[in-house]
């Protein structure tokens, strides 16, 4: 806190996880080096709830001092979690190859700074930029990216159809998952198929392998999350394959996955499951 006062506020905390780094550990604390997917070689240092307020937070450094931080969902173990908003920003922010830091925040036990000084809505994701600037919604780390150099995300030539194609999925599929309503079952069922089925007819039309060729577009950066939750949840908890009659989508998501960014932004298939667990 004494160092972090010397400073402006936008300095400390776009400083925030060096110097947490750097302090000593506290009774009872733990830290360990970790290989964490995504990340490279890094470290994770997790620090217990001080008198101060501070909660659990987990830190992987994977850039130099100064870089960009982007706040994300903590999962099950101190791993990325499963967050589709985030998944959105971080595919977009790695399809650029910039470098920046990850630190996982625990939604269950929100740390008092982040809500006070980074985001009063307690939401991920969050993105610090190296000159201090605060990103709040996904939507707006997406625009931040594109001014980062090649590949263009935004308003590309055919990008509104291809909006149209992907923009059903995720509530499609968030309306199946959260039913609860016996009744409803099969009406949320047949939204999500049909949303699958927009897109698949879409995708069969399209350059591929992407929705608009090689290149990462926004509307990948889009639904790239909810189409690897659909493929993993729905399999899970409804105990069917919902691509299964949609096979341009199945490649599609599967052409995602091949992307670096994916590599680089993705969590494992159990932390989706773990995500989704709290509906069944």
């Amino acid at each position: 806190r004494e160092l972090m006062s010397k400073m402006s506020t936008k300095t400390a905390w776009r400083k925030l996880p060096l110097l947490m780094a750097a302090l000593p550990l506290a009774q009872g604390a733990t830290s360990k080096l970790a290989f964490l997917p995504g990340f490279g070689s890094a470290f994770s240092l997790i620090l217990p709830r001080r008198s101060s307020g501070l909660a659990s937070v987990s830190m992987q450094a994977t850039g130099p001092a100064g870089n960009n931080v982007l706040y994300a969902k903590m999962g099950p173990g101190g791993v990325l979690g499963d967050c589709p908003f985030t998944h959105k920003a971080n595919f977009a922010l790695r399809s650029k190859s910039l470098e920046f830091e990850t630190a996982l925040i625990d939604l269950s036990d929100k740390p008092g700074w982040y809500l006070e000084k980074l985001n009063a809505k307690g939401s991920v994701p969050t993105f610090v930029t190296a000159e201090g600037k605060i990103l709040t919604e996904s939507e707006d780390i997406i625009a931040f990216a594109d001014t980062q150099g090649p590949p263009q995300l935004l308003s590309r030539e055919g990008s509104e159809a291809a909006m149209e194609a992907v923009k059903g999925v995720f509530p499609a599929f968030a309306g199946y998952m959260k039913n609860k309503e016996e009744g409803e079952e099969a009406d949320k069922k047949q939204a999500l198929s049909d949303a699958l089925a927009a897109l698949n007819t879409y995708l069969e039309g399209a350059p591929g392998p992407l929705l608009l060729g090689a290149d990462v577009c926004a509307e990948d950066c889009r639904v790239v999350g909810p189409l690897y939750h659909v493929s993993v949840a729905v399999i899970k908890y409804k105990e069917f394959d919902p691509l299964e009659p949609y096979p341009a989508v199945r490649a599609y998501l599967e052409a995602l996955k091949k992307t670096e960014a994916f590599k680089l932004s993705s969590y494992t298939p159990e932390t989706i499951e773990w995500g989704w667990s709290k509906f069944f």
